[in-house]
């Protein structure tokens, strides 16, 4: 939470000793962490390979020309 007592840049040396080396957030367990990213894989890949596919490219709108 230094970004929040501190203006400007961060100064590493304000950190613990280890905090870039941590892995998972607070309160996570590595189990947990491994699901979540299955579940995430999973999610995203049936939001792909499910989408509505479209032969070409719909025609510029008049709007954004």
């Amino acid at each position: 939470m230094d970004a929040l007592s501190h203006s400007g840049p961060a100064v590493p040396s304000r950190l613990p000793f280890g905090t870039c080396l941590t892995v998972n957030l607070p309160g996570v367990r590595p189990h947990e962490a491994v699901a979540a990213t299955a579940v995430t894989g999973a999610n995203f890949t049936a939001e792909i390979l499910n989408a509505t596919k479209v032969p070409d490219e719909p025609p510029l709108r008049a709007y954004a020309q």
